[in-house]
C-alpha cells in the first residue's frame, strides 16, 4: 500500500466515518429509542444525520 492509497483511505474514512463509528451510533440510537429492528434503526440514524444540528453525542 503506497502513500496515495493511504491518502485515499483516510479521505474515505473522513467522508463516511468508520464502520465502527457507524455501529456505535446505531447502538446509541437503539439504547435511546429502544428500537431494535435493524432497518428502522438505520432509517432513524439517516433522518437524524439529515438534521445537521443534531449531534448524536448529545444522546443520553
Amino acid at each position: 500500500m503506497d502513500e496515495e492509497d493511504l491518502r485515499e483511505d483516510n479521505r474515505w474514512v473522513r467522508l463516511t466515518g468508520t464502520r465502527i463509528f457507524m455501529r456505535h451510533q446505531e447502538q446509541r440510537v437503539k439504547a435511546v429509542t429502544g428500537e431494535h429492528h435493524e432497518k428502522t434503526v438505520k432509517m432513524k440514524l439517516h433522518v437524524l444525520r439529515m438534521i445537521r444540528s443534531f449531534d448524536v453525542w448529545k444522546l443520553p
